[in-house]
């Protein structure tokens, strides 16, 4: 009876110290990867984010990669898009979106497609004719085009905090399409 006892004791002990390893090893991996993953975004760092090789670079990244729609060309319909995204720590792009601003020079004006203009591109492109139709907005053509274009960037030199750590940063960059 004693030996069983003592045997339950051993086991219930060792038991009880197991699971408490356990449980500080959970909780050292808990708080190990909230240190690494901040997920604040910061609009004003110590140091900005850049473009690999300047912004010279960038613009010329744009200019060999954007695909002007040709609805666009044809109307001469042009504009700036603003596209914001943000830069993470490891200097990757994400969620890239276009920023609306209507009534400023820092958007397209909306220009929507009349059924007559629409039946002109037809007749004149019949293998494009589903890129068009009446009522279709050009200035999304121009945002789409622009966000595809963002996504498709190479990684960026991440933004540094005022201790010189990589942090998150959001960053708006005008493209801009001239007719």
């Amino acid at each position: 009876m004693r030996f069983s006892i003592h045997s339950l004791c051993f086991r219930l002990t060792y038991m009880s110290a197991l699971l408490f390893c356990c449980c500080l090893a959970g909780n050292a991996r808990t708080f190990g990867s909230e240190a690494e993953k901040d997920t604040t975004v910061y609009d004003q760092v110590e140091k900005l984010a850049e473009y690999r090789g300047g912004d010279k670079a960038c613009y010329e990244f744009l200019s060999k990669n954007i695909q002007y729609p040709i609805i666009c060309q044809l109307f001469k319909y042009g504009g700036r898009v603003m596209v914001q995204f943000i830069v993470e720590s490891n200097g990757k792009i994400t969620n890239v979106h276009a920023v609306r601003q209507f009534g400023s020079k820092l958007y397209p004006d909306d220009r929507i497609v009349t059924a007559e203009e629409a039946m002109q591109y037809k007749t004149a492109f019949p293998q494009r004719s589903a890129e068009v139709h009446e009522g279709m907005n050009l200035a999304d053509k121009l945002i789409e085009e622009a966000v595809r274009v963002v996504k498709k960037m190479p990684k960026w030199k991440p933004a540094l905090d005022a201790q010189g750590k990589k942090v998150r940063s959001r960053m708006t960059l005008p493209v801009l399409f001239k007719p």
